[in-house]
């Protein structure tokens, strides 16, 4: 061989060689720019989430919020307001307290109709009647 076909196959090895490197250099350089989209639009998507948290934190935080959330939930009201609640009789029967006078408690026991009351009773009730106090 003369020497042309060497510096021949030495230049053509040196083109293919650069020709791999520059390949190679793109498909990292696409590759990370392929990460570096893919980072941003999670980013972005953090951001807008946190953004809708403290916005959403901001009307939690708000008096009127508060104000509502107090009225639904316990029924609650502030100075010179009048809540209304409509219900049916058996739940408001359920959760209205009626007071019970002391007479009545301290002397249930002593009617004239104990033992009329007794004997009417089953066995069990008769149990709980003496024991428990309870009718």
């Amino acid at each position: 061989m003369q020497k042309r076909h060497y510096i021949f196959l030495f230049l053509l090895f040196i083109l293919l060689y650069l020709s791999f490197k520059i390949i190679s250099f793109e498909y990292k350089k696409y590759t990370i720019s392929s990460y570096i989209e893919e980072q941003k639009l999670v980013i972005k998507n953090i951001w807008d989430y946190i953004k809708n948290s403290k916005d959403t934190l901001k009307y939690i935080n708000t008096f009127a919020f508060k104000n509502k959330v107090l009225k639904q939930e316990a029924w609650k009201k502030m100075k010179g307001e009048e809540l209304i609640v409509l219900t049916s009789q058996k739940v408001y029967n359920k959760f209205s307290w009626k007071p019970v006078a002391k007479k009545e408690i301290l002397f249930e026991d002593t009617s004239n109709n104990q033992a009329e009351n007794i004997s009417s009773m089953t066995n069990f009730e008769k149990w709980k009647y003496f024991l428990l106090k309870i009718k």
